[in-house]
């Protein structure tokens, strides 16, 4: 009988947090003082912006519709309305007056900048980068938009570029732990895990009682193996939100690297007890249960994984590995020829072995 690698899984958990709520300084006010040349335009305008303020945003787009009514290339009402479209969530009106003020002036740095955050609310990321690169251009810059786009480069995977907008953003505000830990998972994700802890570590230091922080810090150490400190850092989470499955999840995978696998026991199986969708936490428990060779166990959780994930490659690997374990070659040959078909080429030579 051969052994094959039983895998384990882990999450990464960046956090993605951004105040979707138009900062008030994306408000053009630069047309709020009434002029001879069009009087009615200007005084809607201005009860419009007034409204606006107020957060009175139906009667705010009545007030808009009315300016527009009366001069039809008023810039600042179209950028200012669609401002309140973004408030009401009607994004489709939105969009519309945002590239109407654009066609209106080319330069309106502004524009692009509230078309940006309108792109990233819908998870259009790479059209947000391509709006608040525009709007850069053009000579605007604030830390939101600076943190807004390096959020949206870490969603695409260009993670250098992230860590340039989150490091701009810290020169604006160097106080900000969601940015220090957002660029220490970009570090994290481009495999340079000592700069992941220092920022973790800089990021606790502002926000010593958050647990996302202590995930992600503990996850980080697990990559340098430093198991004993991952667990402690996982165990800090765990205890400021003791909800969460993937903290337990997370701080089993720190046990099974120390090999206290009752303790990984343990924690997936607290993991599973609060999401009972979490298909990782169900691999993560075989691959303790292997290294206790409790074999029926294991399969049973490895079975749990493949049903809540069925293209979940590396459960369907290990469930084949502990069918070996009890002497089911034909059960653990299928197994591996689902893994090979959802994709994990390596388990063709566990078949092959016994072909």
């Amino acid at each position: 009988m051969k052994t094959t690698l039983i895998l384990l899984a882990s999450m990464l958990m960046p956090a993605v947090i951004l105040a979707q709520q138009i900062d008030s300084t994306a408000i053009d006010t630069a047309s709020t003082l009434v002029v001879a040349e069009n009087q009615e335009a200007e005084l809607a305008y201005n009860e419009g912006i007034k409204l606006f303020g107020d957060k009175q945003y139906t009667e705010a787009v009545q007030r808009f519709n009315e300016a527009i009514g009366f001069k039809d290339d008023f810039t600042q009402a179209f950028y200012n309305r669609g401002l309140v479209y973004f408030q009401l969530q009607d994004y489709d009106n939105a969009l519309a007056d945002f590239n109407k003020t654009i066609q209106l002036n080319k330069k309106y740095d502004k524009a692009y900048y509230s078309l940006g955050l309108l792109y990233f609310t819908q998870q259009k990321y790479v059209e947000a980068i391509e709006q608040f690169d525009k709007a850069l251009e053009f000579g605007f810059q604030n830390f939101d938009m600076l943190y807004a786009s390096g959020q949206a480069n870490f969603q695409v995977g260009r993670y250098e570029r992230a860590i340039e907008d989150f490091t701009l953003a810290l020169k604006q505000n160097s106080d900000s732990w969601e940015v220090l830990n957002d660029r220490g998972s970009a570090y994290r994700q481009k495999g340079d895990i000592d700069k992941a802890i220092t920022d973790y570590r800089a990021a606790s230091k502002i926000s010593p009682t958050n647990p996302l922080i202590y995930n992600n810090l503990g996850s980080s150490l697990r990559k340098k193996e430093q198991y004993e400190q991952a667990a402690l850092n996982h165990g800090l989470a765990v205890k400021m939100d003791s909800k969460n499955a993937i903290y337990y999840n997370n701080r089993g995978a720190a046990y099974y690297g120390q090999k206290e696998y009752d303790k990984a026991i343990a924690d997936f199986q607290k993991a599973v007890s609060l999401d009972a969708g979490y298909a990782y936490a169900y691999n993560n428990l075989g691959a303790a249960f292997m290294k206790k060779q409790a074999f029926d166990d294991a399969i049973k959780a490895f079975q749990k994984a493949t049903q809540l994930e069925p293209n979940y490659s590396q459960a369907w690997t290990n469930l084949g590995s502990a069918k070996e374990m009890k002497n089911d070659i034909e059960g653990a040959v299928a197994a591996w020829q689902k893994a090979v078909e959802k994709g994990a080429t390596d388990a063709q030579s566990f078949i092959n072995y016994y072909r």
